[in-house]
């Protein structure tokens, strides 16, 4: 694990501490990039489902592997 100094918004810190229920800052800053990092992930399988043209194609282990990335 890296050790960073950042400047953060005190604020938004305070926030994400409410909303992930953590209690420190670090806690709170992992809670949101693993967050981001998840919902990215999400996005990019959406996206591949999307488009799909059709049922058969979605089961098509290649197709749901590329979803998975």
């Amino acid at each position: 694990m890296a050790v960073t100094s950042i400047d953060l918004d005190t604020h938004l810190v305070e926030q994400a501490k409410h909303a992930t229920g953590e209690t420190t800052t670090r806690g709170a800053v992992t809670s949101a990039l693993q967050t981001v990092v998840r919902l990215a992930r999400q996005a990019k399988a959406i996206e591949a489902i999307a488009r799909v043209d059709s049922l058969a194609e979605l089961m098509n282990p290649d197709v749901l592997a590329g979803a998975r990335r």
